[in-house]
This record gives structure tokens, sequence and C-alpha cells, in this order.
């Protein structure tokens, strides 16, 4: 059975790791449908309050005046909405790497101030629990993004920037989920062959099975 499904990918960027103390100074989204093609981006900064601890501001490069004329953050998560939901049919999931970081912010951006969260009621894929096995089987050393995109040969043109990731995550999800299929696909081929196996079947004979 498919499930005709679309995809919207999306990543934050923040002022801290900590909800409690951080907001959101980044918002992009990438909505596709289920072979991967892409029905609409979207990314923008949004205006926050300017302060920001000092590893974000290391990591991200920060400049205050890369922030001049952004959205506020009402009107940046109305944009997402427009972009990724309006529109289109309900019949969606919502895809991100720490999936509960970007939610909960999201939701907490939304509370504060007192609009619907545009996802509400979706269910949220969390790329970085599908790359558990890989960690398990000494491929990966971690579950980073950073990590997952170069083992599967992708290439973060802006990283630590909301579209640079996003666009990294859904290239990212789509190689590893076609590899998945490939992989299920040669599996169920090997056991039809091994099912109509003489030799098998003489041997699940002799075992009584």
């Amino acid at each position: 059975m498919k499930y005709d499904l679309d995809y919207v990918f999306v990543d934050v960027e923040t002022s801290s790791l900590s909800v409690e103390t951080g907001e959101i100074i980044e918002l992009a989204a990438i909505r596709t449908n289920r072979k991967g093609k892409v029905l609409k981006a979207w990314g923008s900064r949004v205006a926050f309050n300017g302060k920001i601890d000092e590893e974000t501001k290391k990591v991200n490069h920060y400049d205050p005046l890369d922030w001049d004329g952004a959205p506020l953050l009402r009107h940046g998560i109305e944009f997402l909405r427009d972009a990724m939901v309006t529109g289109y049919e309900e019949k969606y999931i919502v895809v991100a790497h720490f999936a509960d970081f970007d939610r909960a912010f999201i939701r907490e951006a939304c509370k504060s101030i007192n609009v619907e969260d545009p996802f509400i009621g979706r269910a949220w894929l969390d790329t970085a629990q599908i790359a558990w096995p890989l960690v398990h089987s000494g491929a990966l050393a971690t579950r980073s993004l950073d990590a997952l995109a170069q083992f599967f040969g992708v290439v973060n043109e802006r990283p630590h920037t909301a579209m640079g990731d996003v666009e990294t995550l859904m290239r990212t999800y789509w190689i590893m989920i076609r590899r998945m299929s490939g992989a299920v696909a040669v599996g169920e081929t090997a056991i039809r062959m091994a099912e109509n196996s003489e030799i098998v079947k003489r041997g699940l004979r002799y075992l009584g099975i």
C-alpha cells in the first residue's frame, strides 16, 4: 500500500538552544510530494529582540544588519503557513532533524504571539531517529545533520542557515529513503528466490517446517 502524502521539511534557527531563553531568528520550509518533487520552498529571517548567546553568534556568524527589515515573527509564521499549507490538501507530514527542537520552538512561538500553530495535528518525522542504525553500525559517529548528509554525499552550501539546512535535510532524506526502498526490494527478491529454491525447500521439509 502506498500513502499519497506530501512532505513538509522544516528548519528553524534560534538565538539559543533553550526554548525558555531563546527565540526563532530564521524559518525555512520545503514542501515535496511523495516522489520528492519540490512543490514550494520558503525561508526568511524574522525580527527578534536582539539577544543571542555567544555560541550561536559564533556558529551563525551573526551580523545584526542582516536582520534589518526582517518580518515580525507573527508574519513569519503566517508566511510559513501560507507557503506550506494554504491551498494544499491536508495529506502531509512534517519532517525535521531532531524534530522535538523545531516543534517546541514553533509551538512556543505561536503561543507567545497567540497565533495557531501552522502544523497543529500533523505527524512529525524525525530523521535523527532514522539515523540510529547507522550510528549503531559504526557508519556514523553522531546523528547530526552534517554527519548524515556527508554519509549520503550531500553538501550543505549554506550551513547553519535555515534554508541551507532544510535543503540539505530534504536532499538527504530522499536519498536515504530511496536507498532504503532499494534495499527492501532487493531483500524481498532474495526471500522470494530462497522460497522458490529446491535446496531451501528440501531443507525446510527435513526440518519439518
